[in-house]
């Protein structure tokens, strides 16, 4: 019988343990271990509450049972589902009873531990120079250490690690952290997690303001920053219910989340979740970790300075404080000064002084000129102050002599949802406004598991600031390719954004044009086959093979692939020799013999060592000659295959080196009595191919 998700569960309850171990998820009830999902050595812990099979993770979050079949083999709710169902059967769920007496094993777990808790604190003693807290920046910070060994979740712990006392609400010790000098971090055996901390105690603000950090560094670097009290949750998934008793116990306090900025969101989202509950606020650090990665990074007093501006409530508009009277009896740059002020400070226009931009969601974005003083018409009906359409011209383009130019973006820098990744030195780091970013991927950087547009000034005016442009599904395509060179070489191009002055600028940007029909390039001058890689895709898929997912699949893994090609490419030159070789392969080649009917004939041609083949010759020699004369050769060959847009001699002749270099032959000539003598014969297969079975001059 078929079952859904609900009966699923409820069929399941009480037989967890059993049922992730059929299914290759190795757990240990209440002992700190290797998640199953993204490989963390220490962060899992399960707890199987009311035989639920619920867990947390420091990473991943929490969740049942069946969320963790989910995660671990990445597929739906009611796939999950279908997996557990094929191991259960028809197991009968779990009596009450067994697991009420499985929840007073539980609390009876929680007295020994407080128990323990008990006996351990006094054979801690206070210390400093601790190993841990040296890495952690705090070397001269007195702390409690060990100073016997203690072996908890598979770790032994030795005289000098740090001990973390855990308080539940009433204040009663009923549990210990354990930190190593590795970092590894366990708890008591069977201790409460829940809704207890720790609590460092500050005297700035006393009362007024309450931290509360995931971690125990993390909390020490807030407190050492700010001098005011911290609560340390221990992990993210403590913070919503540490959150909800500090409120309780604190109703008039602000109270602050000293919240991680992770990767995969998981830090932020927890951290919201707990400021909403407790009507706090959050503050992110300006690094991916937690504030004393902040600290470690970028210094105590630019930690300090960020600690409070990640706090500071943001500035009210102008428009919503000043008075009419006040805003008309400024000047106009002081208008334009409290518009910039209004969007917050983050407009920019370009090198040219035209194209207003908006720093939003980590990229700059163009906003049109009509909407942008429609918006700023806008402002001036809020404080029902007069207004003309010269008046919003003014204060806008004096906006524009205010603000800050646009720089280019920085080559190196792929911009996620989540973040910017330097290519250079590999690091990861959260969006700001300085990094000049035009676009984003539009997938989230994920942590590391343990064409003819382009020939038109026109339409270049939306490829400012760009690093690659695509051209999917090209059609046929024929054309000399300017853009493209002055765009793939570095040179400037003109751009004429519309209703504005035309200008050149550099779009330093790669281009990736997708076509079932090659591109033709009337270029002879080598400029583009110097440029060009052609990449053959030739099987088809068969349409059962298909996969309609393929594409978000690919999105979901863009962060590992381009963590991969960096590593396997950390030395740039590799990737350049291997595209190199991929400009004259063979299959680079036939594709573009098919394209162009002129570099195919070169295919037809060999060289010699020295300068006695085929004439050059020219049109007005009678009759034709093919095996005499390289152009007659070349005029038969194109009649042979029904071309009729022929290159005039002197083309010919300046395209033919730079072709024949992609086949690796080199060029030469010398003027004889009879005409110009290249080293150039025709090959064997041209007499089958196209040449005319009879081409003897014909007497008269």
């Amino acid at each position: 019988m078929k079952m859904n998700v609900t009966e699923t569960v409820k069929q399941a309850s009480g037989h967890w343990p059993s049922i992730l171990t059929a299914l290759g998820v190795k757990v240990i009830k209440n002992r700190h271990q290797a998640c199953p999902v993204c490989g963390g050595s220490d962060r899992f812990r399960f707890d199987n509450k009311e035989g639920r099979g619920t867990w947390f993770c420091n990473q991943c979050g929490a969740g049942d049972g069946l969320k963790l079949v989910e995660k671990v083999f990445g597929v739906t709710a009611s796939e999950a589902a279908q997996k557990v169902n094929a191991v259960t059967g028809n197991l009968p769920p779990v009596a009450p009873e067994v697991i009420a007496v499985a929840e007073a094993e539980t609390e009876a777990d929680r007295k020994a531990a407080a128990a323990l808790a008990v006996r351990l604190m006094e054979k801690t003693r206070p210390a400093t120079g601790n190993a841990y807290l040296t890495r952690k920046g705090f070397p001269a910070l007195e702390c409690l250490t060990l100073t016997v060994m203690h072996k908890t979740g598979g770790v032994t712990f030795r005289v000098g690690d740090v001990v973390v006392p855990l308080h539940d609400d009433t204040g009663a010790l009923v549990n210990l952290q354990f930190i190593n000098a590795d970092g590894l971090k366990r708890t008591l055996k069977g201790g409460a997690v829940k809704g207890t901390c720790h609590i460092i105690e500050g005297q700035k603000h006393a009362g007024k303001r309450l931290w509360i950090a995931e971690g125990y560094a993390t909390a020490l670097t807030v407190h050492h920053l700010t001098g005011e009290t911290v609560m340390v949750a221990l992990s993210s998934v403590n913070l919503l219910s540490l959150a909800s008793l500090a409120r309780q116990k604190h109703p008039a306090c602000q109270i602050v989340l000293a919240a991680d900025r992770d990767l995969n969101g998981d830090g932020q989202t927890k951290a919201a979740a707990a400021a909403g509950a407790c009507e706090g606020i959050v503050a992110l650090p300006p690094v991916f970790g937690d504030w004393n990665d902040a600290f470690v990074q970028k210094g105590e007093e630019a930690t300090r300075k960020a600690i409070y501006d990640a706090i500071r409530p943001p500035a009210d508009s102008p428009f919503t404080t000043m008075s009419e009277a006040e805003f008309t009896a400024m000047s106009t740059s002081e208008k334009a000064m409290r518009v910039h002020e209004h969007y917050g400070e983050a407009l920019a226009v370009d090198a040219n002084g035209q194209l207003l931009s908006r720093y939003e969601a980590g990229i700059w974005k163009i906003i049109p000129p009509s909407d942008f003083a429609r918006d700023v018409a806008g402002l001036f009906q809020r404080l029902r102050a007069p207004f003309s359409s010269g008046k919003i011209a003014s204060v806008v383009e004096t906006l524009k002599l205010i603000i800050p130019q646009q720089d280019a973006p920085a080559r190196r820098l792929i911009g996620f949802r989540n973040g910017v990744l330097d290519t250079a030195t590999g690091t990861f780091s959260p969006h700001h406004k300085s990094h000049w970013l035009r676009t984003l991927c539009d997938v989230d950087f994920t942590p590391p598991v343990e064409g003819e547009t382009l020939e038109s000034p026109r339409e270049r005016a939306a490829l400012i600031g760009f690093s690659l442009i695509r051209l999917p599904d090209q059609e046929k395509w024929s054309g000399d390719g300017a853009g493209l060179k002055a765009i793939t070489g570095g040179d400037a191009v003109s751009v004429d954004p519309k209703y504005k002055d035309a200008y050149s600028t550099h779009i330093p940007a790669v281009i990736l044009a997708v076509n079932n029909n090659p591109m033709r390039f009337t270029d002879r001058s080598g400029g583009v086959s110097r440029r060009r890689v052609i990449l053959h895709f030739p099987e088809q898929i068969a349409p059962e093979e298909r996969d309609p997912q393929l594409k978000n699949k690919i999105a979901r893994e863009l962060a590992v692939i381009v963590r991969q090609l960096m590593q396997k490419f950390s030395d740039p030159m590799t990737a350049r020799a291997l595209l190199q070789s991929q400009q004259n392969s063979d299959e680079a080649l036939s594709i573009k013999r098919d394209a162009d009917p002129t570099f195919d004939f070169c295919g037809y041609l060999e060289a010699l060592p020295e300068p006695e083949g085929m004439y050059i010759g020219n049109a007005n020699i009678i009759p034709r000659q093919p095996r005499l004369y390289l152009y007659h050769a070349y005029l038969a060959y194109m009649e042979a295959h029904g071309y009729r847009n022929t290159l005039s001699l002197t083309m010919f002749g300046k395209g033919l080196p730079a072709m024949l270099k992609e086949y690796g032959l080199s060029y030469e000539k010398r003027r004889k009595n009879q005409g110009i003598q290249t080293n150039l014969a025709l090959r064997e297969e041209s007499n089958a191919d196209w040449l005319p079975k009879c081409d003897d001059p014909i007497t008269k």
